[in-house]
């Protein structure tokens, strides 16, 4: 039942418009309009790239959270307290990773922060 087509009758097909003709004159009346290139100067472009730089500089506002509203006294000293330990110990690894490697500052801290990546988080 699923090979009979309705547009078929003895061997006569009901003849097909073809899209990709459509399609391919309008693409052509398309490409025929050439855009209008206006030129301008190294300097031109160049304040412009600078002031829309300027522009479009964030202004990142530090919003403080009230954590009474979200945990209890007790939960908000467990979780110092937690973070405390987690900084001091990536500062002793950092400062390790310093010391063997004679590393700079940052990248000790950068090879603190990776070992705790893979170690924790992988």
């Amino acid at each position: 039942m699923s090979d009979i087509r309705i547009n078929q009758i003895k061997g006569i097909q009901a003849q097909k418009t073809n899209k990709k003709e459509k399609e391919e004159k309008q693409s052509e009346a398309k490409v025929n309009q050439e855009a209008k290139v206006v030129k301008k100067e190294a300097r031109e472009v160049l304040t412009f790239m600078a002031q829309s730089a300027a522009l479009n500089k964030s202004v990142i506002k530090k919003k403080e959270i009230d954590t009474a509203k979200h945990v209890d006294s007790n939960s908000q000293e467990r979780i110092e307290q937690m973070m405390k330990v987690f900084d001091e110990t990536i500062l002793q690894s950092a400062e390790v990773a310093i010391k063997e490697f004679g590393l700079s500052e940052k990248a000790g801290q950068d090879v603190a922060i990776m070992a705790f990546n893979q170690r924790f988080l992988v």
